[in-house]
């Protein structure tokens, strides 16, 4: 049987602060509250009260707030990094922050990947592994001696191949 503790607090975790004579803060989150995680995806944690937002941000620091993750996603998609840039007669750069590529200047221009584009590096990317697969298919087995153990032959350039000592 588990033991109960007042205020449904474990021994060693300091009790919320409460404010004086029990009157609501200004300014904090309104509850009952739904907050949804940041950093993965699960389903959104229905947050009764201050107490329950305490513990939560003391396991989870910073990982839980009240936006949606699609709001979130939505006004940081504007800004993922790393980045291509390119300008005329120079090589491409790519950069990886905003103090990067502020200090770049007006001259450069943010190549846009389209779809398209995304679509024939896949099918090239995916191309050059198969024809990998089936260069790696086509190689025969290495030689195997009367015991089964594989072995690869010595190279003597000046004599030939031969199959190593036996002792």
């Amino acid at each position: 049987m588990t033991p109960s503790y007042p205020g449904g607090y474990y021994p060693g975790q300091p009790p919320a602060q409460q404010p004086p004579g029990g009157a609501p803060t200004t300014g904090g989150p309104t509850f009952p509250a739904v907050y949804y995680s940041r950093k993965t995806v699960v389903p959104p944690l229905v947050i009764k009260d201050q107490a329950m937002l305490d513990r939560l941000n003391a396991i989870q620091p910073n990982e839980w707030d009240t936006v949606p993750p699609t709001q979130t996603a939505a006004s940081e998609a504007k800004d993922q990094y790393p980045k291509l840039f390119f300008n005329v007669n120079i090589d491409p750069q790519i950069i990886g922050s905003a103090e990067q590529e502020a200090a770049l200047g007006s001259d450069w221009k943010q190549f846009q990947f389209t779809q398209a584009l995304v679509n024939a590096a896949q099918a090239q990317v995916t191309a050059a592994l198969r024809a990998q697969a089936a260069k790696a298919a086509a190689q025969p087995p290495p030689a195997a001696d009367a015991s089964g153990a594989q072995y690869q032959y010595q190279q003597y350039p000046q004599y030939g191949t031969y199959p190593p000592q036996q002792p």
